[in-house]
């Protein structure tokens, strides 16, 4: 019993020693003497490592956002491809179909929800992120078995994650761009091959599935309205013969409570004090209880 509790208090040690390490080098990305592209290799791990370092590796998205976002978008889409390149040298191309890939996939998601707000500041970082991304789909050589396709075009799959937030004329310009590449690759067959990969990144870029929501969205409004109109004209017509008692106000209610933090993909707003300040906050001392680690950030 005694064996187990002091592994347990070396264990939490440990990740308290591991949790100011990182702290310390996101620290270096931030204040500049390190590039931003070798936070790469902390980035990749965000969804893997979630649960003893998220919150630290989410602080410095933020704020590494702000510094450059052409740079910063360069690095997500970094730790993108090093985790493909790593998982096809280690499984094979046909590492599709893995968890490893959707574990990759969803990594790509939670970048995407970093580009959520500000829809005109990233939006240059954002086309950017998927120029590069259709040209490390397109750039390796074409596999002597030409039903393996590019070797490299399954990264179309996670760009697909991106698209969601790209704005309508933009998508369109990808979409262009992405037919130029891909006649410069096939250019002596007839036609086009119709690799998944393929299929599903054009799909996310197509404006037919937006278009077709928009008149639903719009129908159902109107509906909406019109049932709300009718109701309102009933009950005003049956509440006009009753006196009307003022309805009681509470200044408690009118306080908002302020918000606890930022949530996925929001940015957050700060100098670098302020980042050194949570960071700081962050940092675990290696003679705290085992019960601190439970405060992680969600």
């Amino acid at each position: 019993m005694n064996s187990d509790s002091e592994n347990g208090e070396l264990q939490v040690e440990q990740l308290h020693q591991r949790r100011n390490l990182l702290s310390g080098f996101c620290k270096l990305v931030v204040y500049g003497v390190l590039e931003l592209s070798a936070a790469s290799d902390v980035f990749k791990y965000y969804s893997k490592f979630y649960d003893d370092y998220g919150d630290i590796i989410k602080e410095t998205l933020n704020q590494t956002r702000q510094i450059d976002r052409m740079e910063w978008a360069h690095t997500l889409l970094l730790s993108l491809q090093q985790l493909l390149t790593q998982l096809f040298l280690e499984e094979g191309p046909g590492a599709t179909d893995s968890a490893a890939f959707l574990e990759i996939r969803d990594l790509a998601r939670r970048f995407s929800l970093l580009f959520g707000l500000h829809q005109l500041q990233n939006r240059p970082a954002l086309v950017a992120l998927h120029k590069d991304g259709i040209k490390f789909a397109f750039e390796e050589a074409a596999s002597p078995n030409p039903k393996l396709g590019l070797i490299n075009l399954p990264f179309l799959e996670l760009l697909s994650e991106f698209s969601p937030r790209l704005l309508p004329p933009d998508k369109a310009l990808l979409l262009a761009y992405l037919k130029k590449m891909g006649q410069a690759q096939f250019s002596e067959s007839k036609e086009e091959p119709c690799w998944p990969s393929l299929l599903v990144y054009r799909h996310s870029l197509s404006p037919q599935e937006q278009a077709a929501l928009q008149p639903r969205a719009a129908a159902s409004k109107r509906g909406h309205l019109n049932g709300s109109s009718e109701h309102s004209g009933s009950t005003s017509l049956a509440s006009s013969s009753r006196l009307h008692t003022p309805l009681l106000t509470s200044t408690t209610l009118r306080a908002k409570r302020p918000l606890t933090g930022p949530p996925l993909g929001e940015e957050s707003s700060g100098s670098e004090a302020e980042f050194a300040q949570r960071l700081h906050l962050i940092e675990e001392p290696e003679n705290s209880q085992e019960g601190e680690v439970s405060s992680e950030v969600s």
